[in-house]
């Protein structure tokens, strides 16, 4: 599943010169913290925006911090690292592939390459099942930061209230008709609005398919005839499989407890269904735009 591949980062708020701020670089795919009295220089460097030279393991690194990017350049070799700023004592990583932002920006839109290894890594058999019946133009990687935050929000706010078990999380197709789904991609307070459901044959949710085949149905339809999807992270968390129900507005209690499962799922022409009731619950984590195999 497609949680298994993301981590979060814990933020030490003492390892900066301002209160619950901590710098990372990226070496050999993990974020490696800067040790306290560099991470105090950088930080003191980037609020001034200027460059920075510092000595860290006997050799010689400097960083732009006027440049949209940063990176952290080895004087002699000229090598190059990423590196990142976090704020806040409870903010969490975003993925580890995800590109870097400019400095102070929210989203980026990623055009996956046909070659790469996240296209090989993705879930297999949703692409593989998907392939069979369309013909791929484009997939686009989503990095929303505010929205990913939220989505993080939701699944330590269902980790606690099922006893520290962390949700389920299932790759998922989402149609959005004539909505632009870019609209919903940029978002930077709920993305999938459930304010804007309509009631369907599970009551009024947010619907996602297993199936693309299902959700294709729904798609959004370009000027030049491709369609979009959404392949989304849900957090499905604890499951109730129920026959339809279009006075659904929440999902039903448990048998004990005050609480409630957290997705309504069912079956409609061949496809799993997944039902939510609350914003937050879902991450736009690709846009798929295709045209169906002739």
């Amino acid at each position: 599943m497609i949680g298994k591949s993301l981590y979060d980062i814990i933020i030490n708020e003492n390892t900066s010169s301002q209160k619950g701020v901590a710098w990372y670089c990226k070496v050999g795919g993990e974020w490696i913290i800067y040790p306290s009295e560099v991470g105090k220089k950088l930080e003191d460097s980037y609020l001034q925006k200027r460059r920075l030279k510092f000595s860290l393991d006997n050799k010689e690194y400097e960083i732009d911090f006027s440049a949209s990017v940063l990176r952290q350049v080895n004087t002699k070799t000229k090598y190059r690292r990423k590196v990142r700023r976090q704020n806040g004592n409870d903010v969490k990583s975003t993925p580890s592939f995800w590109e870097e932002h400019p400095v102070g920006s929210n989203f980026a839109a990623i055009t996956i390459s046909e070659t790469s290894a996240e296209l090989k890594c993705m879930e297999k058999q949703t692409i593989i099942s998907f392939e069979l019946l369309f013909c791929i133009k484009k997939i686009v990687r989503i990095q929303n930061v505010s929205l990913w935050e939220y989505f993080t929000f939701r699944k330590e706010r269902m980790t606690k209230l099922s006893g520290g078990k962390e949700p389920n999380i299932v790759s998922v197709w989402h149609g959005t008709r004539d909505l632009d789904p870019m609209i919903i991609c940029k978002d930077v307070q709920d993305g999938f609005m459930m304010q804007y459901s309509q009631r369907g044959t599970w009551g009024r949710g947010i619907y996602f398919a297993e199936c693309a085949e299902y959700s294709n149905r729904y798609a959004y339809i370009n000027n030049d005839g491709s369609r979009t999807m959404i392949l989304a992270e849900l957090l499905s968390g604890e499951e109730i499989e129920l026959d339809p129900d279009k006075n659904l507005i929440h999902c039903p209690p448990k048998p004990a407890g005050n609480m409630r499962y957290d997705t309504v799922t069912g079956k409609s022409n061949g496809s799993k269904i997944y039902t939510v009731y609350e914003n937050g619950r879902a991450y736009p984590r690709y846009l798929v735009t295709y045209k169906p195999r002739c």
